[in-house]
């Protein structure tokens, strides 16, 4: 058996500390990478109650022990249940008398129902209606989502429309812009925007 002097064991000892120094943070970062793109966070513009991912790191507090601490990450989850998300984008020069909106209507809603045959309907077109109103006392433009319905305990389906909207100004100024979508369970959502033209 072979003796080992204090110098060998200090030595040692420097060497597990930086393979830990370095090592410690790289999987520090792989772990919190996994648990952060495990699919369950997503951004929302509603408030969402927060969940909170653990995550297992190893830190040596000596040569011949190994010491487990747990780091809380904090992540957002959507809530359970129907939501809508809109974005209105405008798509054309400032300082016009002219508007182009892209409107973007993504999320997860009931699924409507056919009033002619009773089926589900299918697609990502699950709206009851939408407006625009532009805000200048022009008539409220809009499309009808046709002969549909709620239906109560309707699973939630994914909701995912885009609408591209133009609009002459009369008058140059700022205008309040208000798109409305009608859906099941969540009723009438309602997205504005100024826009000056």
């Amino acid at each position: 058996m072979r003796a080992v002097t204090a110098r060998a064991v200090f030595r040692r000892l420097r060497s597990l500390t930086r393979t830990v120094a370095v090592v410690g943070p790289v999987l520090a970062g792989a772990l919190l990478g996994a648990a952060c793109s495990s699919g369950r966070g997503s951004s929302s513009p509603t408030t969402a109650p927060s969940a909170t991912a653990t995550t297992t790191v190893a830190t040596v507090a000596a040569p011949s022990t190994t010491r487990l601490t747990a780091m809380t990450v904090g992540t957002s989850a959507r809530p359970p249940g129907p939501y809508v998300d809109i974005t209105l984008l405008r798509t054309n020069a400032y300082g016009v008398q002219h508007v182009d909106l892209r409107v973007s209507v993504k999320g997860m809603v009931p699924r409507l129902i056919s009033d002619t045959d009773g089926q589900p309907v299918a697609g990502t077109q699950q709206n009851l209606y939408t407006r625009i109103d532009y805000g200048d006392q022009s008539p409220v433009e809009g499309s009808d989502g046709g002969g549909v319905s709620c239906r109560s305990g309707a699973p939630l389906v994914p909701i995912d429309m885009t609408f591209n909207w133009s609009h002459d100004y009369s008058s140059s100024g700022a205008h309040t812009v208000t798109f409305k979508v009608a859906v099941c369970q969540l009723g009438v959502v309602t997205k504005t925007t100024t826009v000056t033209s």
